[in-house]
């Protein structure tokens, strides 16, 4: 497998909001990433993130 250069850096900002959806023991969460600058991929549509998060609670 080749690993890429970072050089040019990589850069990726977001947000995540936790515990949207709770139970007794687990919990729910959104979130959503966008990849930017000189690694950004041409489609902005393949720049996009969504993340969904299961947390399990002790």
């Amino acid at each position: 497998v080749p690993v890429q250069d970072y050089q040019e850096g990589f850069s990726e900002a977001g947000i995540q909001i936790d515990n949207l959806l709770r139970s007794n023991f687990t919990a729910l969460g959104i979130g959503g990433f966008c990849r930017f600058g000189p690694l950004a991929l041409p489609e902005s549509k393949d720049n996009i993130a969504i993340k969904l998060s299961a947390i399990f609670l002790l």
